[in-house]
């Protein structure tokens, strides 16, 4: 048989949690009503914490933002003007500051599970860009992914744009050192680290390790962890 002050303080632990729970949700529900402008527009943490020294702006009709269980958001800003834009985070995740911008419609910021962030911008400008991360990548700080330039190069001959925006993808387990800057059209496989400062503007596969202006492969068949191996 279970003491019974053993059982009451197991319920006391439950409800303490449950109460837990319900503040964040009512707190972040208050802190993030303030500034969405238009209809059909859905903010949903979930059990995540999401900062008062965060900011919030959507401006548009029918925008998702989804912020999976225990994810914590702080000192972030999230901006979204357009249309049936998407900004989803999965669960675990850490994001301790920089932000995360969609401009124009049908634009989506996907973010793994137990991914970590110090500080990023994430910008996925123009119609139907994606910027997607897989699961358990590690950002270190001042970390710039981009799918556009926001403005217009045209070729005078043909009168044309030539600098469209174009999709990034980031694998699984990807590690992306301070101050890198990563431009439209990358992709980054599995397993891949990213050395500090570098600019990435190509395809780099699976395990491996690349680095410098524009970042070029310098190992194969490497992988990381978190934790220190001595």
């Amino acid at each position: 048989m279970i003491p019974v002050k053993n059982l009451i303080k197991k319920l006391q632990r439950r409800i303490n949690k449950e109460f837990i729970k319900i503040f964040i949700s009512i707190r972040n529900q208050i802190l993030l009503n303030k500034n969405i402008k238009g209809i059909k527009n859905l903010v949903t943490l979930e059990n995540a914490f999401f900062s008062s020294k965060c900011d919030l702006k959507i401006i548009g009709d029918n925008n998702i933002i989804k912020l999976g269980n225990y994810s914590q958001i702080s000192n972030t800003s999230i901006f979204v003007v357009g249309n049936n834009n998407s900004i989803l985070i999965g669960s675990n995740c850490s994001i301790k500051g920089g932000s995360l911008w969609i401009e124009d419609n049908n634009c989506t910021i996907k973010i793994g599970n137990n991914c970590s962030i110090e500080s990023a911008h994430l910008a996925a400008t123009e119609d139907n860009s994606i910027i997607s991360l897989g699961e358990d990548c590690m950002f270190s700080y001042e970390i710039e992914v981009r799918t556009g330039d926001s403005h217009s190069i045209v070729d005078l001959l043909t009168e044309k744009r030539i600098n469209k925006a174009k999709n990034v993808f980031i694998g699984n387990h990807v590690w992306i050192g301070a101050k890198v800057t990563i431009l439209k059209g990358v992709t980054i496989g599995n397993n891949v680290v990213v050395g500090t400062g570098s600019i990435l503007t190509s395809t780099y596969p699976d395990n491996s390790l690349v680095v410098g202006i524009p970042a070029k492969i310098i190992k194969n068949d490497i992988t990381w962890k978190r934790e220190r191996i001595k």
